[in-house]
C-alpha cells in the first residue's frame, strides 16, 4: 500500500521500513504507485541509489501522468499497471535483467480540452477545427523568475494563431480559408484521447494536431468566399452548412448515404499526380470518392484563385489547377456518429499527405436529451387598450436529439438543474487536515444555461472512520478556466466566486449517512449565477490526518458526465494542478451531486393573467421546431408599458424552466 513512501508521513505507518541505503545502486527502481505522492517515492528510491525510477500505475489507469514537483534529478516515468506487473514478475524470476526505456509522449488529448460536437443548427459543422499543444507549456510569466509551466486552451490558441501567421509569412498569396485548410488537411491525424487508451476522434481534436512544417508544404488548398459563409448563416440560411467548401465533411442526417462536393486547388509550382484513399475509424462506415486519381498543373505566377467550383456567379475554376471531388459516405444503420477520412497523396512526394475528415450518422446526432429554446428569446409587442387580443407567433425549438415536452406554467418554482446520481459505493477523498496543513480537494463541473439562483446543493458521500458531527464543511464554486476550476482552496482560494464554511451541525446543513445537503436560504446564502460553466468543491476539515485509514470524507462515485471530477492536493499528494481523480488511484472518474435552483433569479412573475400560449403545452421532436401563438390581452391593463415573464416548464434536464421576458406597451 505504501511502497516507497516515508514512514509516518502522508498516512504511511510510522514503522514503515525504508529502502536500505544503496539498495538500488546502479539499477532502476520499479515502484508501485499507491498511498503517497510519486515525488516522495522517487526521492526515496533516488536516496537508495536508483539511477532510474519506474512507477507502475494503480488498476484504474492505463498510464499515469506523474505529478513530481520537487523530485530529485533522476529520470522517472509512469507505466501502465499491467505492463509494470509483468515487468515485476519477470524481474523476480531472473537473476539479472537489462531494460531499455524508450519514453513515448505527446499527441494525447488534455483532460480539460474543450470538444464537440456542436448542437442544434450547427450540428453539421465539425468543431473544434484543430488541436494544438496546451499541456505543460513552458511560457512567459509575470511572476519570478519570469517563466512557468501552464496548461489550458490559452496555451493551445496562441500555437494555432502563431502557426497561421507563420504559414501566411511563407505563403502570402494564400487566402485565409486556404491557410486554414492547409493547417487542417496536414494536421497529425493519429493520437489518443485523455484515457491514453483510445484513439481520438474528430469531435475531440477537429482535423488533428497542427503541423506547421507540413502546412507550408501543402499541395492542395480549399478556398471559400465571404458571401458563402454569410449565406450559410443558420439565422437566415440560403446555403446549407454542409455545402461550404471546408476540409471537414459532416452530415448527421446521412440515411442511408450522403454526398459532399469539394473543390481543390493545386499549390504546387509543378504538376502533381494525386491518388485518393479512404480510412474508416468506425467499423461499418463506407466511403467512396470520385475520381480516385487526378493530375493538376503547377501554379502560374499571379494566377487568380477560385472561390468555389460551382456555376453560381463566383470565380470560375482555373483550367488544369482545380479538381472537384465527390465523396459519398454510407454510415452504419445504428445512428451513432461514424468517423473516417479521405487521404490525398501526391505520388511523387512533392507534398505531404493531406486528409479530409468525414463524420456521418444515419440519423440526426445529438446527446439524446432535449434542449429547449424560443424564437424570439424575448417578446416585445404593442396594442391598443380599446382593441382586442393581440397574437404573436412564437417558435418553440428543440436544439438537441431527444424528444421535448413542454407546458406553460404560472408558478416560478425551484427545479433540479444538474443531477449526477451515485453509480456505486466507492468514493474519492475530499477533505482538509489542519494537522497536515493541506488537503485533498475534488471539484465537479456543472452548467447553467440561464441566470439562476441556487437553492440546494446535495453531495452524496461517505464519512470514513467517524461520522460528520461538528467538523467545519466548506462549499466553494469556481468559474471554469479551460476545462478546470479557475482557483483552488490552497493555492488560489481568492478565485472562488462563492464560498461558505459552517459546522456540520450549522444552519441549513443536513447530514445523512455521509450525504451532505445545504439549504442555501436556511444558511443565509444568496448564490445568483449567470449562465456559464462552474465547478463545485465540497470538503470537511479535520483535526487529524486525512490519508490512510484516519477519519475523512469521500465524495461518492457517479457515471461520468461532461468534464468529469478533478482533484488537486499540493501538500499531501504533490498534485499542484487540477488533474483527473484517477491520479491518486481511484477506479472511476466522476462524482455524484445535485443542484437545485430558480432559473431567471428572484422576482420572476409567471402568473400574469394577460398572456397565454395556445396551445399551452406540446411536444417537439429532436432537432425540430413548432410554432405556437402567444395571446396578449391589453383590455386588462392600463395604458403604459408592462413587463412580465412567460414561463415554460419542459423535460430539458439543464433548463427545466425557460423564462421568456415579455414587454407589452398599451396605447390609450
Amino acid at each position: 500500500m505504501f511502497e516507497g513512501c516515508s514512514a509516518g508521513l502522508e498516512g504511511a505507518p510510522a514503522d514503515l521500513p525504508a529502502f536500505p541505503p544503496g539498495y538500488f545502486a546502479g539499477a532502476a527502481a520499479l515502484v508501485r504507485n499507491a498511498g503517497c505522492a510519486p515525488a516522495t517515492q522517487i526521492a526515496n528510491a533516488f536516496a537508495a541509489g536508483a539511477e532510474l525510477v519506474l512507477i507502475r500505475a494503480t488498476p484504474s489507469l492505463g498510464a499515469i501522468e506523474l505529478q513530481t514537483q520537487g523530485q530529485p534529478p533522476v529520470p522517472a516515468y509512469g507505466i501502465a499497471l499491467d505492463a509494470g506487473e509483468a515487468l515485476a514478475a519477470h524481474v523476480a524470476a531472473q537473476a539479472d535483467v537489462r531494460i531499455d526505456i524508450v519514453p513515448v509522449q505527446g499527441d494525447a488529448l488534455g483532460v480539460f480540452s474543450l470538444r464537440g460536437p456542436t448542437p442544434g443548427v450547427y450540428r453539421d459543422l465539425t468543431k473544434p477545427n484543430l488541436a494544438a499543444p496546451g499541456v505543460r507549456i513552458f511560457a512567459a510569466s509575470s511572476q519570478p523568475p519570469g517563466y512557468a509551466t501552464y496548461d489550458g486552451t490559452s496555451m493551445a490558441s496562441p500555437h494555432v494563431a502563431g502557426a497561421a501567421a507563420l504559414v501566411r509569412s511563407v505563403r502570402p498569396d494564400w487566402s485565409v480559408p486556404e491557410i486554414a485548410s492547409a493547417l487542417m488537411t496536414t494536421a497529425k491525424a493519429v493520437g489518443v484521447d485523455d484515457t491514453w487508451a483510445r484513439g481520438w476522434t474528430w469531435d475531440q481534436v477537429g482535423s488533428g494536431r497542427i503541423d506547421v512544417a507540413a502546412a507550408v508544404g501543402a499541395g492542395l488548398l480549399l478556398d471559400e468566399s465571404v458571401d458563402h459563409f454569410l449565406a450559410a448563416d443558420p439565422a437566415a440560411p440560403s446555403l446549407d452548412l454542409r455545402d461550404l467548401n471546408l476540409p471537414s465533411l459532416r452530415d448527421t442526417d446521412c440515411a442511408p448515404s450522403c454526398t459532399w462536393v469539394r473543390g481543390l486547388r493545386s499549390a504546387l509550382d509543378t504538376a502533381g499526380e494525386w491518388t485518393v484513399s479512404v480510412e474508416a475509424a468506425t467499423p461499418g462506415l463506407q466511403i467512396e470518392v470520385s475520381p480516385v486519381t487526378f493530375t493538376l498543373a503547377g501554379a502560374a505566377g499571379g494566377e487568380g484563385v477560385a472561390d468555389r467550383l460551382f456555376a453560381d456567379g463566383f470565380d470560375p475554376a482555373s483550367p488544369g489547377r482545380d479538381q472537384v471531388l465527390a465523396i459519398t459516405a454510407t454510415p452504419p444503420p445504428d445512428g451513432a456518429l461514424a468517423f473516417g477520412r479521405v487521404i490525398l497523396t501526391e505520388t511523387g512526394g512533392r507534398a505531404p499527405p493531406q486528409h479530409l475528415t468525414v463524420v456521418a450518422s444515419g440519423r440526426q446526432a445529438g446527446s439524446g436529451r432535449p434542449q429547449i429554446a424560443t424564437l424570439p428569446a424575448a417578446v416585445t409587442a404593442r396594442a391598443s387598450a380599446s382593441g382586442g387580443i393581440v397574437s404573436q407567433t412564437l417558435t418553440v425549438a428543440n436544439h438537441d436529439s431527444g424528444a421535448l415536452t413542454w407546458a406553460q406554467t404560472h408558478e416560478h418554482h425551484a427545479a433540479v438543474l444538474w443531477e449526477q446520481a451515485p453509480s456505486g459505493s466507492a468514493g474519492v477523498r475530499s477533505s482538509r487536515s489542519t494537522t497536515q496543513n493541506g488537503g485533498v480537494y475534488t471539484a465537479n463541473d456543472f452548467r447553467l444555461r440561464a441566470r439562476t439562483v441556487l437553492t440546494t446543493i446535495r453531495t452524496p458521500g461517505l464519512a470514513m472512520a467517524a461520522a460528520l458531527t461538528n467538523q467545519p464543511i466548506t462549499w466553494a464554486i469556481y468559474p471554469d478556466d479551460g476545462g478546470a476550476p479557475a482557483g483552488d482552496p490552497e493555492l488560489r482560494p481568492g478565485q472562488a466566486i462563492w464560498t461558505h464554511t459552517t459546522p456540520a451541525d450549522g444552519a441549513g446543513v443536513a447530514i445523512e449517512d455521509g450525504t451532505i445537503t445545504l439549504d442555501l436560504a436556511a444558511a443565509g446564502q444568496d448564490v445568483d449565477l449567470p449562465a456559464g460553466v462552474y465547478w463545485l468543491s465540497v470538503f470537511p476539515t479535520y483535526a487529524n490526518a486525512v490519508t490512510g485509514t484516519a477519519a475523512h470524507w469521500r465524495w461518492l462515485q457517479a457515471t461520468r458526465a461532461d468534464l468529469g471530477t478533478k482533484l488537486i492536493s499540493p501538500v499531501i499528494y504533490g498534485v499542484s494542478t487540477w488533474s483527473p481523480i484517477s491520479v491518486i488511484g481511484v477506479s472511476f472518474d466522476d462524482t455524484a451531486f445535485t443542484i437545485e435552483g430558480r432559473i431567471g433569479g428572484t422576482g420572476i412573475d409567471c402568473a400574469a393573467p394577460w398572456l397565454q400560449l395556445a396551445p399551452s403545452s406540446g411536444e417537439v421532436p429532436g432537432s425540430s421546431a413548432r410554432q405556437v401563438s402567444l395571446r396578449l390581452d391589453p383590455r386588462q391593463l392600463a395604458p403604459g408599458t408592462h413587463t412580465t415573464s412567460l414561463c415554460i416548464d419542459s423535460n430539458d434536464p439543464y433548463q427545466p424552466t425557460l423564462i421568456v421576458p415579455v414587454t407589452l406597451t398599451v396605447d390609450p
